[in-house]
This record gives C-alpha cells, sequence and structure tokens, in this order.
C-alpha cells in the first residue's frame, strides 16, 4: 500500500488494526465514507504520482488534530496519538 509516497505492506503488521474509526466528506456531488487505520511508514520516495499535487509534512498527531479542519478526523488523529502512546 502507498499513500502520498509513503509504503506500508497491509499483509504485515505496518497497519494497525482494526481501523480507528470512519469519517464522512463530500466530494463533489459525492458522500465519501473513509475507514482510517494507523500505518507503520516503511518506505519514503522522495517522489511519487501525485507529488505535484500534495505537499508532505510531518507533525506530532497532538498538533496534526489541531490543524484539521474536519472534526470528525481530528477525532481519529486524537485517537490515534492515545493508541500508539506507550
Amino acid at each position: 500500500m502507498t499513500h502520498a509516497g509513503h509504503y506500508a505492506n497491509w499483509t504485515t503488521p505496518t497497519v494497525l488494526r482494526p481501523a480507528l474509526g470512519r469519517y464522512a466528506y463530500e466530494k463533489g456531488k459525492a458522500r465519501l465514507v473513509v475507514a482510517v487505520f494507523v500505518m507503520r511508514v516503511t518506505q519514503v520516495l522522495d517522489a511519487w504520482d501525485e507529488d505535484d499535487r500534495r505537499r508532505r509534512r510531518w507533525f506530532e498527531l497532538d498538533d496534526a488534530a489541531r490543524r484539521i479542519d474536519d472534526d470528525d478526523l481530528a477525532r481519529l488523529v486524537l485517537r490515534a496519538a492515545r493508541r500508539l502512546r506507550p
């Protein structure tokens, strides 16, 4: 699996299951529902298919949650932070 130039393997323990939860958003006339998983990144690419349309930035999870406009998605990020804390 790859997302924004990050690789993970669905068949190994790089994706923590179960899903953190789901959130929905509108894209055009469609309502999309997304399942969110914690993913351990195993490789980061310098270039990827959408690098001309997406910018990658790393944040601490609490900081990332504060920057997200969608309340449901921000709650899922905070849930990830709680799940990953020792």
